[in-house]
């Protein structure tokens, strides 16, 4: 985990992702999102797995 006083960032896990797909779906935060806007949950999962894989094993 990486903290400043303005932000905190920490590896994402499982858990995370329907809160990542509910930030996506909105559309001021797609203004910075390169990935667009997710169909679907399920679409945020399978972005995200091969980066929750990689975190699990190291």
């Amino acid at each position: 985990m990486l903290q400043t006083n303005s932000n905190t960032l920490r590896l994402i896990d499982k858990e995370n992702i329907h809160s990542i797909y509910e930030l996506h779906t909105v559309e001021a935060v797609d203004h910075y999102n390169t990935l667009g806007i997710p169909e679907s949950i399920e679409v945020t999962s399978q972005i995200l797995s091969h980066w929750i894989i990689k975190i699990e094993a190291a």
